[in-house]
């Protein structure tokens, strides 16, 4: 990370490592979600992160009137990091003492201070490891200690690096850490930039290798506290989030979790622990200890879980956790040995949400019926008509960060229109103008501080009269806004996803009303989107009633075939207003765009197929059925198509600037 003039440049560690993109972060809103979504990760990369947050939030327009409120923001991003309450603190100290006119300065100098201390206390921490690495030594590693988790240079992997650069031999075996796969993507993307020798392995070949004695040491990532920090070597004096600062050099006193912990383990029990000069503790406090193969001669008397310890062969203590008590601290509500364990998803269930951009959403306001009320207070009786019987009507809108650094959303008036169109079809009486709706987007927008995200507006039947004619039952709207990232993920964006045609069809014309978005319509799309996902595809084609390939689960179908585009006509799909965007580009482009009926296996031997919609956008289809879309990847015209998209709703096409409304 660093800091860029008037912005924070963050690299992206989720397109790590095909592809090297930095994050312009302009708000301390926009750090808080790039730690949140995995943007940014590793203890000591987030507390610097989240300390340029706060400096941004000083900055930024709207949230400057309330930088306190920006630092509790930061605060709840990821309560197991030490290093950011730790920087916070600090940056909130700096905001007590500084005059509101100089808050900004102040902050952002804090920050930098805190990026420089980082830096040099993990070089002086690789300084003093590095003296314990011999020449030849392999180092099994877990996750990613390295540069991406600090500021720059690693505390684990900072060991790995002072070693190397000293003009040892060294190999790194580096686990794949899944779920997310730290070692396989992150860690060996440092070191083979580097020159540094790397072999990533599967998470449970660790085991086989230590039986094996097929690695001498291991290095755990940061694991000390504050409290109790030290270096490998020596210790340090010790500081806390609250206590002041330490005597010396900003190198010599301790920070919180950054401190690497060498654990040696020998090939034989006969080997001296002086072949590597190292100096092992006689008492707890360093949690350094040396490793034998298959267990532990000196553990940690400063571990976790020591108040359930279980004995060795010999009777005394280890001071490691028994099984049972270490599985039941971990995982709350386990009962080891009861095979009583909480129910879990379905493990394909699990790779299949992964595979969509679903986690739970929240945000601040919520506009309901004229007025913005808290998130948390946006409720409806459970009788609400709609919740029972579907007849609602909504949108999916999106927000975006143009290029001038302005806000815009994106054919608000058109989708607004097509709300409103739907809920005539259903005979739903929208208590509100189209310009109120249009307006109470932008509020819930502004109330959320959000400067890009998706928008819901839903029309719907309040609690009253139950059965199937509810006559006097309230309509109610409300307009939700939070950030959403890519609906398919960025991997589909950029490679393209796999789908599946679906043993579900899409409604008849006459068994549902097609041009309206109807909520009780999606049972539809629900069902046939988990089958596809259970089946381990990324997304579900529908065909209608006829046999002829309609659309995805909430987005239309594009093919290309010798240079034509085409897509199926509007009779049983929802006119999309990204398809009809599509559309106008290609045409003002150029390109033959073609409505008419596709089969199945049209698809099979298409040059391209791909979808459009508000939350997926543009993403390229790469396999259907198991068949493989023409190069299997993003074709030419696809590519094309999503730039210029992406290139309409950032501002930067002025042709097109009528579709964008500016907050």
């Amino acid at each position: 990370m660093r800091w860029a003039g008037d912005h924070l440049a963050l690299l992206d560690q989720r397109r790590l490592p095909t592809e090297e993109h930095y994050l312009a972060l302009r708000s301390g809103e926009a750090v808080a979600r790039a730690i949140e979504e995995m943007a940014v990760r590793g203890a000591p990369a987030i507390g610097c992160a989240a300390a340029y947050g706060v400096a941004l939030a000083a900055r930024h327009p709207e949230e400057r009137r309330d930088v306190a409120g920006a630092i509790d923001r930061l605060a709840a991003t990821r309560p197991t990091a030490v290093n950011l309450f730790w920087a916070l603190g600090r940056m909130r100290e700096v905001l007590a003492r500084s005059a509101t006119a100089d808050a900004a300065g102040a902050l952002l100098a804090e920050a930098n201070r805190l990026l420089e201390e980082d830096r040099d206390t993990c070089r002086t921490l690789g300084a003093h490891g590095a003296a314990l690495v011999p020449d030849g030594a392999r180092i099994l590693t877990h996750c990613n200690a390295g540069a991406l988790a600090t500021a720059g240079y690693g505390t684990a992997l900072g060991v790995v690096r002072a070693a190397a650069e000293a003009g040892r031999r060294v190999e790194v075996i580096a686990d794949e850490t899944r779920p997310f796969l730290q070692g396989a993507r992150l860690t060996a993307w440092e070191l083979t930039r580097d020159g540094i020798p790397v072999t990533v392995i599967a998470d449970s070949m660790a085991a086989h290798l230590m039986r094996g004695a097929r690695w001498t040491w291991s290095w755990s990532g940061p694991t000390a506290s504050p409290e109790t920090a030290t270096s490998p070597t020596k210790s340090a004096p010790t500081a806390s989030p609250s206590s002041p600062r330490p005597t010396g050099s900003p190198s010599t006193w301790p920070h919180p979790s950054r401190h690497s912990t060498p654990r040696r383990r020998t090939a034989a029990p006969s080997r001296s622990r002086s072949a590597v000069g190292a100096k092992w503790p006689k008492s707890g406090g360093s949690s350094c200890s040396r490793m034998l193969p298959g267990r532990a001669i000196r553990p940690s008397t400063s571990h976790p879980h020591a108040s359930s310890p279980r004995s060795s062969r010999n009777g005394a203590s280890t001071g490691l956790p028994t099984p049972r008590a270490f599985l039941q601290a971990k995982i709350p509500r386990l009962r080891v040995g009861r095979l009583q364990i909480d129910p879990a998803p379905n493990p394909r269930a699990k790779r299949a949400q992964r595979k969509t951009n679903m986690t739970a959403i929240t945000g601040e306001k919520i506009w309901m019926d004229g007025r913005l009320v808290p998130w948390d207070d946006a409720n409806v009786h459970v009788l609400t008509h709609t919740l029972h019987y579907g007849l609602g009507v909504f949108e999916g809108i999106r927000c975006y960060r143009t290029d001038d650094g302005r806000s815009a959303v994106f054919r608000l008036s058109e989708h607004i229109r097509r709300l409103f169109e739907s809920a005539h079809i259903n005979l739903l009486d929208i208590p509100f103008s189209q310009q109120e709706v249009e307006g109470a987007v932008l509020e819930a927008l502004r109330a959320n501080h959000l400067d890009e995200g998706y928008i819901r507006p839903i029309a719907f039947l309040g609690a009253g009269a139950m059965g199937l004619y509810p006559a006097d039952n309230p309509v109610h709207l409300a307009v939700a806004a939070w950030a959403w990232g890519k609906y398919l993920g960025d991997e589909g964006i950029e490679r393209g996803i796999r789908a599946k045609v679906s043993t579900f069809s899409r409604h008849h014309v006459n068994a549902k009303m097609t041009k309206g978005k109807t909520c009780g319509d999606y049972v539809n799309s629900i069902l046939a989107k988990r089958e596809a996902l259970l089946d381990g595809y990324d997304e579900a084609i529908m065909l209608d009633t006829q046999g002829l390939v309609s659309e995805a689960t909430g987005e239309n179908l594009f093919m290309v075939r010798d240079g034509e585009l085409r897509t199926p006509p509007l009779p049983t799909i929802l006119g999309g207003i990204t398809r009809q965007t599509v559309i106008q580009i290609a045409t003002d482009k150029g390109m033959p765009v073609v409505e008419a009926p596709i089969t199945r296996d049209e698809l099979y031997i298409a040059d391209e197929v791909f979808l459009t919609g508000t939350a997926a956008e543009v993403t390229p289809i790469r396999e259907v059925d198991r068949r493989t879309i023409g190069a299997g990847g993003r074709g030419p015209v696809t590519k094309t198509l999503q730039s210029a998209f992406f290139d309409v709703v950032a501002g930067r096409e002025r042709k097109y600037e009528r579709w964008l409304t500016y907050l």
